[in-house]
């Protein structure tokens, strides 16, 4: 049973497991982003796309602010919020679109001005303000196709409408403002985020490195009368030890009536995780992932509480695998 798809850069499976890993940052160079840029705006030809940043800097989860995925992969700007990047295919032009400071921010801040997009190797960057006029005269120009990766569900906290939700919150404002069809850009990035370069592919193996070894460290935790947050906290801890910056999301050890596919669902509601202690004879559904630079891995099994399966559960699983495999 799969978790939730992680909706961010990159899911990377187990690659390898490897000792000593350092926690030196692999990042991604400033010079790709212009190159994905362009590769991005030879994919939609003469249209617009648009690339909202997350809407707000509080955090879905207990695990902090993640950029949305695709602004993050065409800019590198991982703290801005209440931003978008428009890419005009036609006149070739990348405009990033900034919100005002947040007085309750001293990070993610971006001047509106020439020097802000030479820094950042971009065509303009503009206030927020100028978006609404600027695309009520970029699709007057004629049948002009708009593109918009959807981003986060919150409301944005100092941009306009629509600015944050799904591809349907834009479609009626872009269609007002003279768009010839409003479709989501998924048709565009996705092609071009399936394709890992160099230096994703080095943080791409320290993914799956670490999430190996937070997953092993998981199973290793397993023990009857143990309560799942304790094991679950070796998997967060081996992260950071082996070289990750975190885990993707909350590891899960789902034990017993825990561990059964619609019972695993509760976690998301629950505000204890629906946290058990562990008894022997149970299995456990270990899930769990790190992350590094932004990319972020997810490993799951099935393991027994007491460290090794019953006859019974042994032949179910053989069973299950068999069908699995269609033998």
């Amino acid at each position: 049973m799969a978790r939730p798809a992680i909706v961010r850069l990159a899911t990377a499976g187990v690659l390898a497991i490897a000792l000593g890993v350092s926690l030196t940052r692999a990042q991604i160079p400033t010079s790709a982003y212009p190159a994905r840029r362009a590769a991005a705006m030879q994919r939609i030809a003469g249209d617009v796309l648009i690339v909202p940043a997350r809407g707000s800097f509080l955090a879905d989860d207990q695990l902090g602010f993640v950029q949305a995925a695709d602004f993050q992969y065409l800019t590198g700007l991982e703290e801005l919020v209440g931003a978008v990047l428009v890419l005009d295919g036609a006149a070739s032009t990348s405009t990033l679109f900034v919100a005002p400071r947040n007085p309750l921010l001293t990070r993610g801040v971006i001047a509106a001005d020439a020097a802000s997009a030479r820094r950042l190797q971009l065509s303009d960057v503009k206030s927020v303000d100028a978006l609404e006029p600027w695309l009520r005269q970029r699709p007057a120009r004629g049948g002009v196709k708009a593109y918009v990766a959807p981003t986060d569900a919150r409301a944005a906290v100092t941009a306009p409408l629509p600015m944050a939700g799904s591809v349907t919150r834009w479609q009626a404002w872009l269609t007002s403002l003279g768009a010839a069809s409003v479709t989501s850009a998924v048709t565009v990035l996705r092609p071009l985020r399936d394709i890992k370069d160099a230096d994703e592919l080095v943080i791409l193996r320290r993914v799956g490195r670490t999430s190996g070894q937070a997953f092993l460290a998981g199973l290793r935790a397993l023990a009857p009368d143990k309560w799942q947050h304790e094991t679950e906290l070796a998997v967060v801890n081996e992260c950071r030890a082996a070289g990750a910056r975190g885990v993707s999301f909350w590891p899960w050890t789902m034990s017993g009536p825990n561990a059964e596919f619609t019972s695993l669902w509760n976690s998301f509601v629950t505000y204890d995780h629906v946290d058990r202690q562990m008894k022997a004879g149970e299995v456990v559904r270990v899930d769990v992932g790190c992350q590094v630079d932004h990319y972020m891995g997810d490993v799951g099994r099935t393991a027994p509480v007491s460290g090794s399966f019953t006859d019974g559960q042994r032949e179910a699983w053989d069973l299950f695998i068999a069908g699995y495999r269609g033998d």
